[in-house]
């Protein structure tokens, strides 16, 4: 349990820390914004998983294009946008699910970030987002990242995938990165209590799959077969390791 709020309090801290810097990246124009808002949470990450005394170690990274790209993931654990982030070298957001507007201080950092919140029951609204992913992604150059699953695992089985949750790529015509986080569960959300515990996490990324070519029975099948494509990372070869 110490370990436990010690991180929460690290993370916590971390983001009081910079109340006042998210007030002046706010009157940024957007890219500059985004830019700099990413290289303060990539920090905040860092140093809340170093509280959990957690060791990351990245696989393919070569493989993250020099242009934007729409990842797609597993989804583990909270700890998963921070291990994401952390390999990005350009603005980068996220799509999440719309409770986490109403997390106190974490909703004004996503928003800096660019991130945009999905209510998955309104219809309506899905889309309207899906459409605003692909503009940001055309307008900023930025990354955008989704966790197809809609909820985390917690370390177990992938829950089947979101129908349409790669309709920002095929809008935007720009790469899918799949990737295939591996251990961030066992740091907190596959234990029992209030417990974290140090784990050695591994995130993989593969080939980026273009789609500025892709017709919509293309589009289609991708979107079918990108949880297999997903999980299929998990035992990667030839592939160089970053710590």
């Amino acid at each position: 349990m110490f370990r436990a709020l010690y991180t929460l309090f690290v993370f916590i801290g971390q983001l009081i820390r910079h109340i006042a810097m998210g007030r002046k990246l706010g009157k940024l124009p957007p890219q500059e914004r985004m830019d700099q808002s990413l290289r303060t949470i990539v920090k905040v990450g860092e140093r809340t998983i170093q509280a959990t005394g957690s060791r990351v170690i990245y696989h393919g990274v070569e493989n993250i294009p020099d242009e934007p790209v729409y990842i797609a993931a597993n989804h583990q654990s909270v700890f998963d946008v921070f291990v994401l982030l952390a390999e990005m070298d350009r603005p980068s957001a996220f799509i999440a699910k719309k409770s986490l507007a109403k997390v106190p201080l974490l909703h004004k950092w996503l928003e800096l970030l660019g991130c945009l919140y999905l209510d998955r029951e309104d219809a309506r609204q899905a889309v309207k987002v899906m459409r605003q992913a692909a503009n940001q992604m055309t307008e900023y150059k930025m990354n955008m990242i989704v966790f197809p699953e809609g909820t985390r695992s917690r370390g177990g089985e992938l829950h089947p995938f979101k129908k349409g949750s790669l309709k920002p790529a095929f809008m935007a015509k720009v790469p899918v990165l799949p990737a295939f986080i591996d251990g961030t569960a066992g740091i907190f959300e596959g234990n029992r209590g209030l417990c974290v515990k140090p784990t050695e996490v591994h995130v993989y990324f593969g080939q980026p799959i273009p789609t500025k070519d892709m017709d919509r029975q293309a589009e289609n099948e991708l979107a079918e077969q990108i949880g297999g494509i997903i999980t299929a990372l998990r035992e990667p070869a030839g592939q160089d390791d970053k710590t």
